[in-house]
């Protein structure tokens, strides 16, 4: 049915075949979308100390779905993300010491908007940032047949309670006659990762020749190291 007007009616009928009409009640159709999206900022938090580069989060949702999510820093925009989850990042350093405030704003394709409430900050940038916090983990099986691949993935989660910004994982294997780093390489930048979340990547690993050897997963935030952790793979056959 077309979005303008319509004519409704009901009819009745009994067991003699009676038929009764009622009145025509005349009602004007709209399918337009006029629904905003609904969108909050998750971190940081009201009332937050900020310095340094920091992670702005926000989540968002739409009867019809959320098209873009534009984030703002004293109301001047600072970033726009379309894929959740949203963030930005905000170099803090670029404003002043002291009081400020940030907003997001939700679109979808009907061109609704919804804002969120202001989160108000007060940014210090003579702080040290905090020392990133995280656990490291790897897995992968223990023996590999000579001249396969395998994966072996490693896993990085943050147990801080801050954002851990400028992430990267690495991977090697010892020794390297054993023992080959197919792909990606030895270091992958990933994403930013925020408080108890984690972040992955996997390798290709392949046997060269029998024997006994081992690969370490390890990660760092900027020249920070989170951890790392080892675990043995023996070539066979």
């Amino acid at each position: 049915m077309g979005d303008g007007a319509h004519s409704l009616t009901t009819r009745a009928t009994d067991g003699q075949g009676n038929v009764g009409t009622s009145a025509v009640v005349n009602v004007s159709v709209s399918n337009v979308d006029a629904t905003p999206p609904t969108v909050s900022i998750t971190s940081p938090v009201n009332g937050a100390t900020v310095g340094g580069t920091i992670t702005i989060s926000a989540t968002a949702s739409d009867n019809q779905g959320v098209t873009q999510v534009q984030f703002f820093v004293d109301g001047a925009l600072l970033s726009t993300d379309s894929t959740a989850p949203y963030s930005a990042s905000w170099n803090t350093t670029t404003v002043g010491d002291g009081a400020h405030s940030l907003m997001t704003q939700a679109s979808d394709a009907a061109g609704n908007t919804g804002t969120s409430t202001t989160v108000n900050v007060t940014v210090d940038n003579s702080v040290p940032p905090p020392t990133p916090q995280g656990t490291v983990s790897i897995s992968g099986p223990s023996s590999i047949d000579r001249g396969d691949r395998t994966s072996v993935t490693v896993t990085l989660t943050n147990t801080g309670s801050s954002t851990i910004t400028g992430a990267e994982l690495s991977f090697t294997v010892t020794p390297t006659s054993l023992l080959k780093n197919v792909s990606p390489g030895n270091t992958v930048t990933v994403e930013d990762v925020p408080p108890g979340t984690s972040v992955s990547q996997t390798w290709s690993v392949r046997g060269d020749n029998e024997g006994s050897g081992t690969v370490t997963g390890g990660a760092s935030s900027g020249s920070t190291s989170v951890g790392s952790v080892t675990q043995s793979l023996t070539v066979i056959k």
